[in-house]
């Protein structure tokens, strides 16, 4: 009696693998499986690259606008708290001529502009408190409109404060 030999665990290199295929059906091809894969690397790489380029092409524009918001946004933030800060020197200036924007918002933001002008109200009238209109502008690139930020602030009027 024959000892059992387990062919499915036997390792064979792959030259044996296709000699025997060769010996044992001779009309059978001489690839099959991986051995066919010749030029499926090439084309791999290609589908690869074109479905990067999609996802980039996608993901590109998206990345952009949500950096020029943020851009925006950090000018809104920066502005407002330059607004308060002008607020509360022109509470305590004697008048507005010799305020201005500060050194570091002015580094920032070269193209801004400070703009101080009083409100004229009815209501105002009666009041001790006279209304103050802050603006910080900054003008738009292009076709995109001025950016503009604007603070009202009531200050004792000039006979009151005297």
């Amino acid at each position: 009696m024959k000892p059992s030999v387990n062919i499915i665990n036997r390792r064979r290199r792959p030259s044996q693998a296709r000699a025997e295929r060769a010996t044992i059906s001779p009309a059978a091809p001489a690839c099959r499986g991986a051995d066919c894969r010749r030029g499926s690397l090439l084309v791999e790489m290609v589908v690869c690259t074109i479905m990067l380029s999609v996802v980039a092409a996608v993901l590109v524009p998206g990345i952009h606008a949500i950096h020029k918001q943020r851009k925006a946004t950090r000018f809104d933030t920066c502005a407002l708290i330059e607004l308060n800060n002008l607020a509360v020197q022109i509470a305590q200036a004697p008048t507005t001529d010799s305020v201005v924007l500060s050194d570091w918002f002015s580094a920032r933001y070269p193209d801004a502009s400070l703009e101080i002008a009083p409100i004229t109200a009815d209501e105002a009238a009666d009041s001790d408190l006279t209304p103050i209109r802050i603006a910080i502008v900054r003008p738009g690139i292009g076709a995109r409109p001025d950016v503009k930020q604007t603070l009202v602030t009531w200050v004792l009027s000039k006979e009151q404060a005297e």
